[in-house]
């Protein structure tokens, strides 16, 4: 989600006299447009405007004020007065470049009347993908309405509290109960089996946004699967949740955790029932599986949890401003956040520098040879149906993610920075014809 606000706008570009030509002009917002209150850590109150394609803007107090009062009958200048007689601190060049620059590059605004350099907009804004590279989607919302539709009830204050100490007692029950473990006791099939629980659970995890999403009035779309930085991950796209209070939003980003740890609740006493150490085994799996997702660092649940704590959105491209010693991208915090959000920058780098070293270490024991020899042990042992070790599973499946890490990041960034100097491009070419 990108931040807007119309001081920004006034140092990304000047006019000058070609801006003097846009005061007559007339700008209309283009359909399917909403403006929400955001909780935020800013000293300022600050919205989201979201666009019905799914596309989402942080905007500022001034930005609303100034949206408010585009309905296609005032002319540029007509607005800035109105601004100004509002007290608003700004110049009406500031507002004019707003308009004309920041909410055309957005794609929320168009010239009503005849045809100028300003380039109408008739569909709004593209979705963005995010950080996803490749998505699928295996569970329409029409799919998901009758599952949703019952377990949303599992939010409840009353039945949340319930079901979720019951839980906590059972785990203590029966998962410490004279328990030992030892990962030479199971075969490869052994551990396939639990792979499968893990992913069962997984979906299930997904089920327990949508669920928390639309319990509190939110609408939910698809759940599918894609691709984050080089691993597979299942999403619930609750993009809605954006509108809720700050409370609500955590929530939806725990929902996920919630749900999984019931569903290993429910393989405990599966385990118990049937005498079973592997469902033991299995229902520790997906109990390390929400420990991992709420991992701070990934955009994981425990992500998006600590930005809607923290009440600063996009974390990550707060973090990216520090690290190119933005420190004008802060400004608008308190002191108490600014720290947090140094330290979180620091925490991050020594996160994904660790994940970087790894990835050059298992790219070494690829060009080794190791990696291919295993492969090819890994495939007779399956044929001839025998066991094969964890140890040679694991160490094939650590090699395949982190030995293609360099190679998806190198992509990333190469397709960032062409989509970057194509905007740049046509932003510069845009300039140039409205000079003229």
């Amino acid at each position: 989600m990108q931040r807007v606000g119309p001081a920004q706008a006034s140092k990304d570009i000047k006019y000058g006299g070609a801006m003097q030509e846009m005061w007559s002009r007339v700008p209309l917002l283009v359909n399917g447009l909403e403006v929400s209150p955001l909780p935020c850590a800013t000293r300022e109150r600050c919205y989201i405007l979201t666009h019905s394609s799914g596309r989402r803007w942080q905007i500022s107090e001034d930005m609303r004020v100034i949206l408010s009062l585009i309905d296609g009958k005032r002319d540029t200048r007509t607005i800035a007065r109105v601004c100004q007689s509002s007290s608003l601190s700004l110049s009406e060049d500031e507002i004019g470049s707003a308009i004309w620059h920041h909410l055309l590059q957005m794609r929320v605004v168009e010239s009503r009347g005849e045809k100028t350099s300003v380039h109408p907009v008739k569909e709004g804004p593209r979705h963005r993908r995010g950080d996803m590279l490749v998505r699928f989607q295996l569970f329409s919302p029409r799919m998901l309405q009758p599952i949703t539709r019952f377990f949303q009830y599992l939010f409840c204050k009353p039945i949340a509290a319930t079901v979720g100490v019951s839980a906590i007692l059972l785990h203590i029950g029966l998962l410490y109960d004279h328990f030992s473990f030892s990962v030479d006791r199971y075969s490869g099939w052994g551990w396939m089996f639990i792979f499968g629980i893990l992913c069962a659970s997984t979906i299930f995890h997904e089920f327990g946004h949508a669920s928390a999403c639309r319990r509190f009035g939110g609408i939910h779309k698809g759940i599918g699967v894609g691709t984050y930085l080089i691993t597979p991950v299942l999403y619930a796209d609750v993009s809605d949740a954006w509108r809720l209070p700050r409370m609500q939003k955590v929530v939806v980003d725990i929902g996920g955790v919630y749900f999984q740890f019931l569903f290993a609740t429910a393989v405990l006493l599966w385990s118990r029932i049937a005498g079973s150490e592997l469902l033991r085994v299995a229902a520790i799996s997906v109990d390390a599986s929400c420990v991992l997702n709420l991992n701070p660092f990934m955009k994981w649940d425990g992500y998006w949890l600590l930005s809607d704590l923290v009440g600063v959105p996009n974390l990550h491209r707060r973090t990216w401003d520090i690290l190119r010693f933005r420190k004008d991208a802060l400004i608008a915090y308190e002191d108490s956040t600014r720290l947090f959000l140094y330290v979180y920058s620091g925490a991050t780098l020594v996160c994904f520098a660790g994940f970087i070293y790894g990835a050059i270490r298992s790219s070494v024991a690829l060009v080794n040879g190791d990696y291919w020899r295993l492969w090819l042990s890994l495939g007779s042992e399956i044929t001839a149906r025998e066991h094969f070790s964890l140890q040679s599973m694991a160490f094939l499946a650590v090699n395949l993610l982190l030995s293609t890490a360099l190679l998806a990041f190198v992509v990333r960034w190469v397709a960032r920075g062409s989509s970057f100097l194509i905007r740049q491009l046509r932003t510069s070419q845009r300039s140039s014809y409205v000079k003229q």
